[in-house]
């Protein structure tokens, strides 16, 4: 992995890294996110946009800590839609509690079906919808931030982060 990050970093690309449950050899335990704090504060690697793909679900609060603290961090919501759907919310909000909202990523985790990319899409704007219809109507967010901070998550924050 360090000498995929050194390439990264030669090429000028972002890495991501799996940061979740999946496979049935993984242990979960061995997952959290914050076993990677370590090679974030290693200044021969941190110089290297690192996508914590998968938002490090079920410890998607611990992921959002590490995009606040690090600056080369960004998470991104894929497995979680569609296939922790009861899930979602719970991510979301753990992310949304610490990670900054430039550092957020809608990401399907479509593989053979193309049908997957649609649920996914749609299962995600509803649930963030209704968490930012939550935060508008506590008055945390106006309506007009809402909606960038959406467009954000869907399209502008990986269009930066992967320099698309």
């Amino acid at each position: 992995m360090l000498r995929a990050i050194e390439k990264c970093a030669e090429n000028k690309l972002p890495i991501q890294i799996h940061a979740s449950f999946g496979e049935s050899n993984l242990n979960l335990l061995h997952n959290n996110p914050l076993l990677l704090k370590e090679l974030f504060e290693d200044q021969r690697y941190n110089r290297v946009n690192v996508i914590l793909v998968h938002g490090g679900y079920p410890y998607s609060f611990e992921a959002g800590y590490l995009a606040a603290m690090y600056p080369n961090v960004y998470l991104d919501i894929s497995e979680m839609v569609p296939f922790v759907p009861l899930g979602l919310r719970k991510g979301l909000r753990d992310m949304l509690d610490m990670a900054p909202l430039t550092k957020i990523m809608f990401g399907s985790d479509g593989f053979v079906a193309p049908e997957i990319h649609w649920l996914a899409a749609k299962v995600a704007k509803y649930e963030l919808a209704l968490l930012f219809t939550e935060l508008v109507n506590d008055k945390l967010f106006d309506l007009e931030y809402g909606y960038q901070t959406a467009e954000n998550i869907f399209f502008k924050n990986a269009k930066r982060v992967y320099s698309l």
